[in-house]
């Protein structure tokens, strides 16, 4: 009468007398018409249903029983026991409706889904954090010695690593994080250096030209021979 089982078999053929039906009407859920119906058929499908639902019973109990274990052994759930507990709650969805009616404890799995709930956020988070250290590694494992030419591609990996939720961060390997920041310190004290240099070689370029065309103007100015002024002053003659 609630949808998740058939009647209880122990009550089926009273129930059946009271309603004016057959067994076979009951399991049909609509009044049958045979013709030369036999009334042994009936004794027949009953032994059936009892067949079932004892079937149904057991299922639900053995369901429950690995549940309830699983249950009392792992009251939290978190990624090193999501395998455990998702094969427990898979058993449980591998009922059918008719079994899972007959399931001792209903407040079991409540309490269960909860904690596999929480299990499932925690393996998601975990496996998250991995995926982005495999990431950083890739980049990480082919440098020895970070440069400025390194500065973009250490860039992009700590985006991965960036890119994580504040729990899926604790899941991220420290030793791993601690060589990242500390290559990318790296390449930009090395871009820092490097663009120290090439301003003082600007600086150095620029004063030798400045220098060098200076030099030219107070050559010109001289005649280029011995340092006689130009203009012929010195040979007229009186």
């Amino acid at each position: 009468e609630n949808g998740r089982a058939m009647p209880d078999s122990a009550i089926m053929l009273d129930l059946c007398k009271e309603l004016k039906i057959t067994v076979n009407d009951l399991l049909s859920g609509e009044v049958v018409v045979m013709e030369n119906y036999n009334e042994n058929s009936e004794k027949i499908i009953l032994e059936m249903v009892k067949e079932k639902e004892k079937n149904d019973k057991l299922a639900a109990i053995a369901v429950h029983k690995h549940i309830e274990d699983v249950y009392e052994k792992n009251p939290i759930g978190s990624y090193r026991n999501f395998a455990v507990l998702s094969e427990a709650y898979r058993l449980f969805n591998r009922l059918t409706q008719d079994q899972k009616g007959n399931f001792p404890d209903v407040q079991l799995i409540s309490k269960f889904q909860k904690i596999y709930a929480t299990a499932e956020e925690d393996h998601d988070n975990y496996t998250t954090a991995k995926e982005a250290e495999k990431s950083v590694r890739a980049t990480t494992d082919r440098i020895v010695s970070a440069d400025e030419d390194d500065r973009s591609r250490l860039s992009n990996a700590k985006r991965f690593y960036d890119g994580l939720s504040t729990a899926q961060k604790g899941y991220f390997d420290k030793d791993l994080l601690a060589r990242l920041n500390k290559l990318i310190r790296d390449a930009e004290n090395d871009h820092q250096d490097q663009e120290r240099r090439r301003r003082q070689r600007r600086q150095q370029s620029s004063y030798n030209s400045t220098r060098s065309s200076s030099s030219y103007r107070s050559s010109s100015s001289f005649g280029g021979r011995g340092g006689r002024p130009s203009g012929g002053g010195a040979s007229r003659r009186f």
